[in-house]
């Protein structure tokens, strides 16, 4: 009878692109079993991949390291933002199941623009931006903002024109388009 120590977890990452709800790169590593004279039996791996208690993929016959790229799914809003983790099987012990440990990730910070939506007879209004995690939590980042007046360019869009405002908030007389631009930790929107 061959007895063999269990492969354990090794490592279990999950990162996010902290600028855009796109993707979450997922990569798990195993230290595999060793039987009583120290050799290491060749085992494939079974990676079950998880999000927020729900498993979204499987790789089959794995090595003892294996990553997998979770997508953000359409239709747009979704998120990346949730709870990750991997259960993986080895075949040489298939009742071991190696459980990683959860890893979060945040949602990315998004612009909530506050003012009123006329200007009326060019009576100054201030207009304010702040970067919130959904739903509205502050954001944790240090974040600079720049505010434009909008021109027209040669295709006829409007694109940001003169630099209007650094500040958080802009006080306008003119009716018009606007932009603001945030940049947080250099994540910009």
């Amino acid at each position: 009878m061959d007895v063999t120590a269990p492969a354990v977890i090794f490592d279990f990452t999950a990162v996010a692109d902290p600028c855009a709800e796109v993707q979450v790169v997922l990569s798990a590593s195993v230290v595999p079993g060793a039987d009583c004279t120290g050799a290491i039996r060749p085992c494939t791996y079974t990676y079950e991949w998880y999000k927020d208690g729900f498993l979204i993929f499987t790789t089959v016959g794995g090595s003892a390291s294996e990553t997998y790229t979770y997508f953000n799914p359409l239709p747009l809003p979704s998120t990346v933002a949730g709870v990750y983790y991997v259960i993986i099987r080895e075949d040489c012990c298939p009742r071991n199941l190696i459980s990683s440990w959860p890893l979060y990730i945040e949602p990315s910070c998004e612009q909530c623009i506050m003012g009123p939506c006329f200007i009326c007879d060019n009576q100054p209004e201030t207009f304010s931006i702040m970067m919130v995690l959904p739903p509205s939590d502050p954001c944790p980042d240090a974040c600079t903002f720049t505010w434009y007046q909008g021109v027209l360019d040669g295709s006829g869009n409007c694109v940001p024109g003169p630099v209007l405002g650094n500040l958080s908030s802009v006080t306008l007389t003119n009716h018009g388009q606007y932009f603001v631009e945030s940049d947080c930790n250099g994540c910009k929107n």
